[in-house]
């Protein structure tokens, strides 16, 4: 992102430093139709900074955005709905959410943002309001592989195909070993040093014949490779998905393209699988919980089609 003046960070700070007003009586502001568009504490100041430059970064990141000007309401939406996909506390995500509504204050005050641009939040948004799975379709995910198998690095197009078939974190997949993978696909048992969420091993079942196809010949193709793990280069390959995966979804006309979305897709295509064999509402709801790694049933709402 660098560290120049037009750097997140920076412009965050220089936005809400118009806002600065440390000396003046919040109160009084009030009385006077004017707290709106100012902050009267240091704390809260760095508190909106933090949470704007990491929302400029990744609409930087994310949408090719350069200037805070040029954000607008999907992108603030989108972000929030990313945040709660990484299972950002609610009342964290609303600190988000008032930081950017306190930006959007900000910057149609001092010319940013024209004075009749929509709101970046509508009302309530990430204090009371859920944001909406957006799961890519099957037929989405199978172009997205499809697209990246184009590439130069095949690693890609199996790491979107690890998400699509179990619902792992992108961590998680970078960090797969060969010895989690069942001989005949249909399970994965990750372990404490998986990169799992504080640590804590799961088992995922692969409940389709695609799917346990795909990672028995991924842990066939694997077996020898000498650190045990399914994907070899990791330090930066997260990040090479990520930017490989945007550009396959602009590609392609895909208004999204988040790594969750397709973990969202295995969660929703097994809950309906789940309940196919007999499991009631209840249980599968338990089940894809547990495998997704989530010790909270309300953290479905999250992927869930169904929960909306």
């Amino acid at each position: 992102m660098g560290s120049g003046p037009g750097s997140p960070f920076n412009q965050a700070t220089r936005l809400f430093q118009h806002a600065a007003r440390f000396a003046e009586s919040r109160h009084a502001a009030k009385a006077k139709g004017k707290a709106g568009v100012g902050i009267y504490s240091f704390n809260t100041m760095h508190a909106y900074i933090n949470a704007f430059g990491n929302f400029l970064k990744y609409a930087r990141s994310e949408f090719g955005v350069r200037l805070a000007g040029q954000v607008e309401p999907h992108m603030a939406e989108q972000y929030l709905r990313h945040c709660a996909e990484k299972d950002v506390a609610m009342g964290t995500l609303g600190k988000i959410a008032s930081a950017i509504n306190k930006a959007d204050a900000v910057m149609k005050d001092i010319g940013w943002r024209a004075r009749e641009a929509p709101p970046l939040l509508t009302a309530g948004a990430g204090r009371h309001g859920d944001p909406k799975p957006t799961p890519f379709t099957p037929e989405e995910a199978q172009a997205i592989v499809e697209r990246l198998r184009l590439g130069c690095d095949p690693r890609f197009a199996q790491l979107a195909m690890v998400l699509r078939y179990a619902g792992l974190r992108l961590r998680e997949a970078v960090s797969l070993r060969v010895g989690a993978i069942s001989e005949r696909g249909g399970r994965i048992e990750l372990a404490a040093g998986d990169g799992t969420k504080n640590g804590k091993p799961r088992v995922v079942a692969v409940l389709s014949l695609p799917g346990r196809e795909f990672f028995q010949a991924l842990r066939e193709g694997s077996q020898a490779h000498p650190d045990g793990r399914v994907f070899r280069d990791r330090r930066t390959l997260a990040r090479a998905y990520e930017r490989e995966l945007r550009r396959a979804c602009r590609a392609l006309g895909i208004a999204h393209s988040r790594t969750h979305d397709l973990r969202s897709l295995w969660a929703n295509e097994t809950h309906e699988r789940l309940m196919e064999m007999g499991a009631t509402e209840r249980q599968a709801r338990q089940e894809v919980s547990q495998m997704l790694g989530h010790g909270r049933l309300a953290v479905l709402r999250h992927y869930l089609v169904a929960d909306k």
